[in-house]
């Protein structure tokens, strides 16, 4: 399986940080993709899909957030290249302009 055709659907809290609380409602929604919180500094929400086909399939089942949140897809090179700063806690994470343009804003 290639590292570029895997997928990530990565959820960022448009303000404060991510619940679990959340993260239950999107894995009652979409199962069987593990979407947890990532990182050290609760930030973002993951989860991994066989490709960006079947992430795009999720995404419009995400509903009843608490807060909105922007979606990116991106592949798992990117996200195998995220960076994690252990000393202020904070995730740096590539986003290439395309993938910007795709984000969609879900609650």
């Amino acid at each position: 399986m290639s590292k570029y055709k895997v997928s990530w659907l990565i959820l960022l809290p448009e303000k404060g940080k991510a619940t679990k609380r959340e993260v239950s409602i999107i894995n009652k929604k979409c199962p069987y993709h593990g979407f947890g919180i990532i990182g050290l500094d609760k930030y973002m929400i993951g989860g991994h899909f066989p490709s960006k086909k079947e992430a795009e399939k999720c995404l419009p089942k995400i509903k009843g957030l608490g807060k909105p949140y922007r979606a990116y897809i991106i592949t798992d090179a990117q996200f195998g290249s995220m960076k994690i700063d252990h000393a202020t806690g904070l995730n740096s994470l590539f986003i290439t302009g395309r993938q910007k343009k795709a984000s969609k804003i879900i609650k």
